[in-house]
């Protein structure tokens, strides 16, 4: 049993490498449309960035957190990374990170170029978890106020951008 949970490890990570973080189950790229207005949001360069998250969430629930690009323009766009993740949320309470399950993702140290077509919003999801994901298992998060911050580093039109956008949510009993 143990030698079938290394190999579907390692397929996991060579499936990563060669696809990208994007590709894992839980990160959806297309779906049903998203209200723009519930989202925080900023721009970069012409392109929208959005980030959806609930405002409270009850300790060891389940929740989801979206980012999405929009591209309201009427030209395709590129964007590079250097990792293979458009972004990735994180967790944070003050300004310490928080391993919230789901939270902690790595991306393949490997540039790699995301279209983001002519009017269109490229989405990516995460199912993140209430509970802290530690070496020593897993255990309830502590209530009160938290922050979801995706972050980006990118480059586009050939400038070097780090921008981030975030919420604030409230964990509870």
């Amino acid at each position: 049993m143990r030698s079938f949970r290394l190999l579907t490890t390692g397929c996991l990570l060579v499936f990563g490498l060669l696809t990208g973080c994007d590709s894992f189950p839980g990160v959806e790229q297309h779906g049903t449309e998203i209200d723009l207005s519930n989202a925080t949001s900023t721009t970069v360069n012409g392109l929208g960035i959005h980030l959806f998250a609930p405002d409270t969430v009850a300790v060891a629930d389940s929740f989801a957190v979206q980012v999405a690009v929009s591209n309201p323009s009427n030209r395709d766009r590129t964007v590079t990374t250097p990792s293979a993740c458009l972004m990735r949320p994180s967790v944070f309470s003050a300004t310490e990170r928080v391993p919230l399950k789901g939270s902690m993702l790595l991306c393949a140290a490997a540039v790699t170029t995301h279209h983001i077509p002519a009017g269109e919003l490229v989405k990516r999801r995460f199912d993140l978890e209430a509970v802290l994901d530690t070496s020593e298992g897993e255990l309830p998060a502590s209530p009160g106020p938290y922050t979801v911050r995706a972050t980006l580093h990118w480059t586009l039109d050939g400038r070097s951008i780090e921008r981030s956008v975030q919420k604030k949510i409230v964990l509870h009993q």
